[in-house]
């Protein structure tokens, strides 16, 4: 399914009244028709009294509890696709990591715009599941993807070792996402790219997140509050997603 009517689908639920969005009749509707695991409708309250310690298993492709896909390779909009499109556009010689890099759709995209450069993703569950490099392309860009606990491996990295960094829908899958945040911000040199939903916290929900965000102003609170300066920053809304831009050049 597009991500866009995704998007869209999550807004006009996001609306409905509390004790409708809330209620285990309308689980079980969407639960039918988005085949989804039963766990998820004691997930939320289960994780806020202590008692799911390792997110793993809900992001295993093995697991029955996972969530199969409902878009196709990506959870980023057109909209927002089409800003990182326009940010990357005639770059070369450049250093870029993707953080939580999923599919690898977001890398395979920027590899046709981009000349020259070299590309990292990691992920729990990468396109390869393993760390390989692939050889230089036409675009005489190198690629490779690292299966990695991503918290562990940002540590491994240097400080400013990237020019850019994404980090698109991961924030809100993670426990420690301020510690993420700041180790993204210390090995990056030039531009720091988040996006993440503007998602309300209701009982239950058709994904695992556990960080939630109901506006664009909380999302920008949470990534700048505990700056002693203030980044220079750019924020995009589209379709219930906030993408955010800092600037360092």
């Amino acid at each position: 399914m597009p991500r866009d009517i995704i998007c869209l689908m999550r807004i006009l639920v996001d609306a409905l009244p509390k004790f409708i969005r809330n209620s285990k009749e309308f689980f079980n509707l969407a639960k039918f028709l988005f085949n989804l695991p039963e766990e998820l409708f004691s997930f939320r309250d289960k994780y806020k009294r202590g008692l799911i310690k390792n997110l793993d298993i809900y992001y295993d492709q093995n697991s029955n509890v996972s969530i199969d896909r409902i878009s196709n390779r990506t959870d980023i909009n057109s909209l927002h696709i089409s800003i990182i499109k326009k940010f990357f556009l005639k770059r070369k010689n450049i250093k870029i990591l993707d953080v939580g890099c999923g599919t690898g759709f977001l890398i395979e995209c920027l590899n046709k715009k981009i000349v020259s450069s070299e590309f990292v993703g990691i992920d729990f569950n990468p396109p390869i599941n393993k760390s390989i490099s692939i050889n230089k392309n036409a675009n005489n860009n190198d690629i490779q993807f690292i299966s990695c606990d991503i918290n562990s491996k940002l540590l491994e990295f240097r400080d400013n070792d990237f020019d850019i960094v994404l980090c698109t829908h991961v924030l809100e899958h993670l426990s420690n996402s301020k510690e993420l945040i700041f180790q993204m911000r210390r090995i990056v040199s030039e531009a720091l790219i988040i996006i993440c939903p503007l998602e309300k916290e209701y009982k239950w929900g058709m994904n695992f997140h556990i960080n939630f965000f109901p506006s664009n102003d909380r999302f920008v609170k949470f990534l700048i509050q505990d700056q002693d300066q203030i980044p220079k920053y750019k924020t995009f809304q589209r379709l219930g997603d906030s993408m955010y831009i800092e600037r360092y050049k």
